[in-house]
This record gives structure tokens, sequence and C-alpha cells, in this order.
């Protein structure tokens, strides 16, 4: 037989009265005492559970709250209150799964959200919007609506794969080719530290074949001191990888330069870097790639900018195809999980197929102190912290207009670390008769 809770009305009101005041012993007495008597009325074993919680009975609060669960197992409040008693308990992933609940049932309640972010940062909320399972099946459903753009989006990337370059030699190494992927969007020169990010490659590793992939073949003064050291291959414009649609050109980029890799092997450098050594040593590897840091605003994670690997290397085949439930529309949540992210869980996974080098390899420093640390005239005092760098990533995407203003009268005049660098490139001497720096005044030295 069924009870009337309002028969049990006053035990409620006293247990009420007794939270708000703050006496929490004697609301758990008054809440037990109306839960014999209702015991499916699963909003009161929250209650109990947070009243348990105020006095310290965190084992005797978790079972109110599994109580409550059973009985109202998609209440947002609820799972609040879990990952607050796991944060207590110091149960930090069962919080993070408490928070994830929540918001996954409420992505508008603001509270766990925040609370997430707090204990995961952007990693925890990553994992509440992929779902590979259901963004697999949407892109699918996707596809067949744009069937057209599919077909030639298909069509564009078999005919660029059929211009790529065999491996240079089968000595079972990765092969010695720079691949750089640039021009997809804009027309005209490349800006020097994108000549000198061929030109130092090519330096530091005699013998080895540079090709460069662009929708649009740059021309100007730039281009022209270093084109004829490079093998350009054009591609045609594409929409999709696959079923998955890519609204952005640097989510294009991100394809183009692993088809590279899984066809012609070698090593893909972006356009922004500028090397110091050789690679040589990391031939042998079967994919390489290098540790990012976390910067103040964003996770750690595997980046795609600098990357080694031999052709058809088991590890780039199995990143391609996991393109087939990317969601990214740009510059979103999930704009870099595929590309930074995604490398790090299936490393994880399959530890045997990658090498991974520490941040110091190819993404040291981050853009935060970049500029004081290789372009300023006082970066000198860092030359020892940047030895084991194969090679330095300019965060040209991050850093501000000074890097625009770096040319050949600045790399004669500077001090800086760059500039040493890429004197040594350019087989010149050093010329300190106007100092000149990239930057605007004195802002190079502050972080």
């Amino acid at each position: 037989m069924r009870l009337n809770r309002k028969l049990f009305r006053p035990l409620l009101q006293q247990a009420d009265a007794a939270r708000d005041q703050r006496h929490w012993n004697s609301a758990v007495e008054a809440y037990r005492r109306y839960l014999f008597f209702a015991p499916r009325h699963g909003p009161i074993w929250v209650q109990l559970g947070n009243c348990l919680k105020e006095v310290g009975h965190l084992k005797r609060a978790r079972t109110a709250y599994e109580r409550a669960r059973s009985l109202m197992p998609k209440n947002v409040d609820l799972y609040l209150q879990m990952g607050h008693l796991a944060k207590l308990d110091d149960r930090q992933d069962d919080a993070i799964e408490a928070f994830q609940r929540a918001v996954e049932i409420d992505p508008h309640y603001g509270d766990a959200a925040a609370e997430l972010k707090r204990l995961g940062g952007n990693h925890c909320m990553t994992r509440l919007l992929v779902h590979p399972e259901r963004d697999r099946a949407a892109n699918k459903a996707d596809a067949r609506r744009d069937r057209d753009r599919v077909t030639r989006s298909a069509d564009a990337i078999a005919a660029f794969l059929a211009k790529l370059p065999s491996p240079t030699r089968s000595d079972g190494l990765i092969p010695q080719m720079f691949h750089f992927v640039f021009g997809f969007k804009q027309r005209g020169d490349i800006p020097y530290y994108s000549y000198m990010a061929i030109k130092s490659a090519l330096h530091f590793n005699p013998g080895w074949q540079a090709y460069y992939y662009t929708m649009h073949e740059p021309s100007g003064e730039n281009w022209d001191r270093i084109k004829d050291q490079v093998t350009v291959i054009t591609l045609d414009d594409f929409d999709y990888y696959g079923n998955a649609r890519l609204y952005h050109y640097a989510h294009k980029a991100d394809i183009i330069r692993m088809l590279v890799l899984k066809k012609s092997g070698g090593a893909y450098l972006d356009i922004d870097t500028l090397t110091r050594r050789s690679y040589e040593d990391l031939r042998h590897h079967d994919f390489v790639m290098g540790v990012q840091a976390a910067g103040s605003d964003s996770s750690s994670g595997l980046a795609n900018a600098v990357m080694l690997g031999k052709p058809e290397a088991p590890f780039i085949n199995r990143w391609l195809e996991e393109y087939d439930y990317f969601r990214s529309r740009g510059r979103d949540d999930l704009w870099d999980y595929h590309s930074v992210k995604l490398p790090v869980s299936l490393s994880a996974a399959h530890p045997g197929e990658i090498a991974i080098l520490d941040y110091r390899a190819f993404f040291f420093p981050l853009w935060t102190s970049i500029e004081r640390a290789l372009f300023s005239e006082t970066s000198a005092m860092f030359r020892e912290d940047f030895e084991p760098a194969y090679c330095f990533h300019l965060w040209n995407g991050a850093v501000g207009d000074w890097l625009e203003k770096i040319d050949d009268a600045y790399v004669r005049q500077s001090g800086s670390i760059y500039a040493s660098i890429a004197r040594e490139v350019e087989g010149v001497e050093q010329v300190p008769i106007h100092p000149k720096r990239p930057d605007r005044g004195s802002k190079g030295d502050k972080v």
C-alpha cells in the first residue's frame, strides 16, 4: 500500500527548518524519520546526503546520494552534490565523472561546468563534446545529404595523392624528405620566416629534399630565393575527408600533412619553424612527435606542427581513421582535439607505434615567452635552455605582427638567438651598426 506523503509533512517541515538553521544533526534525524515513511522521495534523499556531508559522515552521505540516483537518475543537482562530495573525499575521478554527467544531462548547467573546468580544465570539457559513435553517425548523415561535394572532395584528394613523391630511398628509415603545407587561402609572397623555415631545414640536413604543397603557388622576393630548392605540388580545394566536413583551412592542412606522411614518409614542418640541427638521429623511429607543454590558456598535448614518420606508419594510419568522427567547425571547443589531444590518447593505447620527444625538442619556448627568449637582444642568456631543440616553432598565429617584420636587416644586425641561427644558414656575418628589432620599442623584453 502506498502511503500519502501529506500525512508526514510535519516531519519534513521540521527537517527543513533544522537544515535552514544549520542544525545538521537534527536535520539528519528528521529526514531519516520522514524517509522511513516515504522511502521513494528522491529529492529528500539528496537533502539527507547534504546534511550528512555537513557533519562529516561522507560514506553515509554517499549511500544517500546513491539511493537518490536509483530513484531519479537524470537529476542534475544530484550529480552536482555527488561531485562536491567526491571532492571532499579526495576522489577526483569520481568528482569529474559526476560533474560530467550533470553537464551531459543539461549542457547549460553552469555550476557543474565551472566545477568540471576547475578540476580538469579544457580536456574534461572536450571529453563531454566528443562522442565517436554519435559523431560518426552524424557525419554519415550529413555526407548523404551533400553527396556531390563529398564526391568532388574525394576526387580532389585522389588526384593529389597521385602526385605525391615516392620515398627517396628504401633503407628502412624515415625518408630524407621535408614537407611544408601552406597557401591554402592566401596568395602572394611568403614571409621571411617561412623562407627561413625551408632554408634552415635544408642547411642542417644536407641531401634531404623539400616539397611544398599548396593551392596557390607563392610569388615574390622571398619565394624567388628558395623556390629552386623546393618541389611544388598543387592541389584543388576540398570540403570533406571521407564523411567528415572540414570547414577551416587549417583543418584541411592537417589532413594534407597526414596524407603526405602516410604515403611518402619524411618530416613535416610547419612553415613557421626554424631548424637548428639535423634530424638524422630520429630516422630509425616509425613515427615521431613532440610534447607541446600547457600554456596559460591551453592544455598540453602532442602537436602536429612537427612530425616525422615512415610511409604507412601504423600510428598515422590509425590516426587518420579517427577522422571519421571529426566535428569541429573552426575555432571552437574542438579546434585542436584531433590535431593535439587525440594523439595523446592514441599514443597511450599504442605506445610501441610512436616515439614521443620531450617538450624542448620542437615546441619550446611557447608563444607566451618566445619573443623575449628567441628574438630579443637579451635572448642569448637562454641559449643553454635550447640545447635539446631540433627546431623552434614560432607560433605565428599567436604572437602578433612583430614576426612579420623579420627581414635580412634584422638578421644581420640583431644579437638574438634567431638571428644568429639565420646568419649561420645564410652564411653571413653580424653587422650590428643599427640594431633593429622585429617588434615595436622594447616590447620584446617583456613576457
